[in-house]
């Protein structure tokens, strides 16, 4: 099991009907997430985390919804707080342009602290007839690139095309995250989120 944003725990007890008493678990960390292992598993088990204090969890990063403007955007850096959220929202442009406009584009960088690591995740909902290719740099490093090609022929940025979230891994500490498109078109972000523990 993978928990995200979750701290770890003292220890892992594991119950069943399928066995008598308790079993130990394993729990781990994984980036942001913490990864529980059971013994063994045949029809369903419980697995009981233990703290000293009950921990706050935080499962999901609220949505940065951007806006679909036919336009270049007046702004390309937005600081990300501790709560997920960036202040200067509305200047986020939905339309992540490729190569065949470069007058329209300007790509966001996201000022992000994650002291544990975590990941940019990236709602795609259609792409143009000539498809797109994401790539994420983490300060000026590329860390991942996602092709996109056409697969409705519509060239329609309402369509629900791919309506697919995409995930890009941040490492621990402070970073500037540059998302780019670097194919023919540009392509519909929907929403970004971070995932894991952030901080100012």
């Amino acid at each position: 099991m993978r928990i995200p944003n979750c701290p770890e725990p003292r220890a892992v007890r594991i119950v069943s009907p399928d066995w008598e008493g308790e079993k130990p678990g394993k729990a781990s960390r994984d980036g942001s997430a913490l990864c529980v292992v059971l013994p063994e598993l045949q029809a369903y088990a419980v697995a009981m985390l233990d703290y000293e204090a009950v921990p706050s969890l935080r499962l999901f990063s609220p949505r940065i919804v951007p806006s679909l403007a036919w336009a270049r955007p007046e702004e390309n850096e937005f600081v990300v707080g501790k709560d997920g959220a960036i202040p200067n929202a509305w200047a986020l442009n939905g339309f992540l342009q490729g190569n065949l406009h470069p007058d329209l584009r300007n790509p966001p960088t996201f000022v992000v602290h994650m002291p544990r690591g975590g990941a940019l995740r990236v709602h795609v909902r259609a792409v143009a007839t000539l498809g797109a290719r994401l790539e994420c740099l983490v300060d000026g490093q590329l860390v991942k690139a996602v092709d996109l090609p056409d697969r409705d022929g519509k060239d329609d940025g309402s369509a629900r095309e791919y309506d697919e979230t995409l995930e890009f891994p941040i490492p621990p500490g402070r970073h500037r995250v540059s998302l780019r498109n670097t194919g023919g078109d540009w392509a519909v972000v929907a929403w970004y989120a971070f995932v894991g523990d952030l901080a100012d």
